[in-house]
């Protein structure tokens, strides 16, 4: 390397060696490295690994979402166990709140 004067010049300049030191620092502290979580056995390698910026921007696709209206129940309808000879659980509840809990139950919402 030449300097502006065309002499040659060297990095044993110690300001020069501590500017490079620094700089390296800097870089390598600027970057996000990833996380990971052990998923599986100890050494089987079942690792995931991911960046905390990118789960944080997805944060939205993985929230619950808003439960379905519910109709108001009945007070003078029919129960379960007038209307169905096996159900041994759930016996005061309507048709209308059964069919709902069944509903719950199902993978609608995945």
């Amino acid at each position: 390397m030449f300097n502006s004067l065309g002499k040659a010049c060297s990095l044993s300049s110690l300001p020069l060696r501590y500017c490079l030191w620094i700089g390296m620092l800097f870089l390598l502290t600027a970057c996000e490295g990833p996380t990971s979580v052990q998923r599986g056995y100890r050494g089987t390698g079942m690792l995931q690994i991911y960046k905390p910026s990118v789960l944080a921007a997805n944060a939205a696709i993985h929230d619950i979402p808003e439960p379905e209206p519910v109709d108001p129940p009945e007070p003078n309808g029919p129960k379960l166990k007038d209307l169905y000879e096996n159900i041994q659980v759930l016996n005061d509840l309507s048709p209308l709140e059964f069919s709902r809990v069944m509903a719950a139950n199902g993978h609608a919402w995945t």
